[in-house]
């Protein structure tokens, strides 16, 4: 069931918009008044169509009130006549009764009364609406239209950066409203300039400027955007990319972390990834590819991929025992895992995983964090497993081919069942293993899959058959991924 905050955080604009136009009209009702509030707290758009529209009523109440003012004297004296006539004869003539606190008129036969009500009608319509022979409205009194997405006025403060992928909630403050909101979709997010941006203690997000530069927050990051190219990292540990031929800059904000002669500056051009670590006292910035440069005391630092730099309390650098960068960016998998499992950097991560297993003495960390994947590694493996660069390396090919077979989903059943035709017995054991897995059918037991490939061909066209009749139980992932 949608809690009531749930339905706070996802009002988009059409929903507030429709709202505001009740509102004016003293539509809505007290839980419609806080949904609108709360989005209108975050949304600089529909705050200033709510200004606009107010100052149009405003403007159209003055050229109105007079008019309104005489009709509602000739309604109250029409209307006390009506009364004369549908009182009840036993009541004292001499009492007076306020026409606004009069019941309604009780239903008369007489042709006075309708004729009455008729001139009501006339004195109304004549009294507000002019004839067509009439004077024009004034030009600002244009009747405004139905609130529609197109009406919609164009943002005066630019988005300046839009949010990709989030693992639960992100707190955010806008210099506009200076409140804290809680923004748990990425329609609800808005980012003009300084907006500020918490994750918690289980929550990581990863952004994307309007200059095409990635940023990605981990747990307990307190991050300020400054512009589409800029942002201030007052806490906790980000991971940036630029995307562009300029370069993206990155502020440590810490009274604890900076150099003598200020904030020091970190420079990321174009194809470089660089991680900033900002835990009190000291500050660590490690340049996962290309180059970053340091700006700090006037002075200019350069990091080469690979290398992490140190800056202590006191403002002095040195070099920093670099992190496994393949290890170190494991946080960053359960926002790859929101990703299609054919994108790109997804495929680099496994790749980069595998290319550890069998490798050095931590080959089992490297196989558990491929593994924690689940299914997003799956059509990479398959892909590696079904190259030709990966005969070439036996050991790791059954790696991933194990994988595969322990994890694969039901959308790879078609490319096992190609995989019982490898010239590798191990990965045809395994490819049968996972059939079974996923299918609950048998066709040749173990050592029948260790036969030559010739020897089996029996087994292979049963299951090609079975595919025949049973394929369209089992979807692939999508047509651009079928390998």
């Amino acid at each position: 069931m949608i809690n009531e905050s749930q339905q706070l955080n996802e009002m988009d604009c059409q929903s507030a918009l429709e709202l505001l136009s009740a509102k004016l009209a003293t539509e809505i009702v007290d839980l419609q008044h806080q949904q609108l509030a709360k989005h209108l707290a975050s949304c600089q758009q529909c705050r200033s169509a709510e200004l606009d529209w107010q100052s149009d009523d405003r403007q159209l109440n003055r050229q109105l009130g007079q008019k309104r003012r005489t009709t509602d004297g000739l309604l109250a004296s029409v209307m006390d006549q009506v009364h004369q006539e549908s009182v009840s004869d036993d009541k004292p003539a001499a009492v007076l009764v306020p026409a606004s606190e009069r019941p309604l008129p009780r239903r008369s036969g007489t042709l006075l009364t309708a004729a009455l009500a008729a001139v009501v009608g006339f004195l109304l319509a004549s009294t507000l609406f002019q004839s067509s022979s009439g004077p024009a409205p004034p030009n600002n009194l244009v009747q405004r239209p139905l609130p529609t997405a197109e009406a919609v006025p164009v943002a005066r403060v630019p988005q300046l950066a839009k949010l990709i992928a989030t693992t639960g909630p992100i707190r955010c403050r806008s210099s506009a409203t200076g409140d804290w909101i809680d923004i748990t979709t990425a329609n609800s997010f808005l980012c003009a300039a300084e907006t500020e941006i918490c994750t918690g203690p289980a929550t990581r997000c990863e952004l994307q400027t309007s200059a095409g530069c990635v940023v990605r927050l981990n747990t307990n990051t307190w991050l300020v955007v400054e512009s589409a190219r800029r942002v201030r990292v007052k806490s906790g540990q980000i991971w940036c990319r630029s995307e562009t031929a300029d370069s993206f800059e990155v502020v440590a904000d810490s009274d604890q972390s900076k150099s003598p002669s200020g904030r020091a500056v970190y420079e990321c051009p174009f194809g470089s990834v660089c991680v900033l670590t900002l835990d009190e006292p000291s500050l660590t910035a490690q340049a996962e590819s290309g180059r970053v440069t340091l700006f700090a005391d006037d002075k200019t630092h350069v990091i080469a991929a690979g290398q992490s730099i140190q800056m202590n309390q006191d403002g002095r650098l040195q070099s920093s025992t670099t992190k496994d960068a393949v290890l170190a960016s494991s946080w960053m998998d359960s926002l790859l895992m929101q990703k299609h499992p054919s994108d790109p950097e997804l495929q680099q991560r496994v790749d980069a995983l595998l290319a550890k297993v069998g490798k050095t003495d931590a080959s089992d960390v490297y196989e558990r964090e491929l593994r924690s994947l689940g299914e997003h590694c799956i059509l990479p493996l398959t892909r590696y497993v079904q190259s030709e660069k990966s005969v070439t390396n036996r050991s790791r090919r059954l790696k991933a081919m194990s994988v595969v077979a322990d994890v694969s989903p039901t959308w790879n059943v078609k490319n096992l069942i190609g995989l019982l035709n490898d010239s590798d017995a191990e990965v045809r054991v395994l490819a049968a293993s996972a059939l079974q897995r996923l299918t609950g059918e048998t066709s040749g037991s173990s050592e029948v899959w260790r036969e030559e490939p010739a020897q089996q061909s029996g087994e292979s066209n049963a299951w090609a058959n079975w595919w025949d009749d049973n394929g369209d139980r089992f979807p692939p992932l999508g047509s651009e991924t079928r390998l």
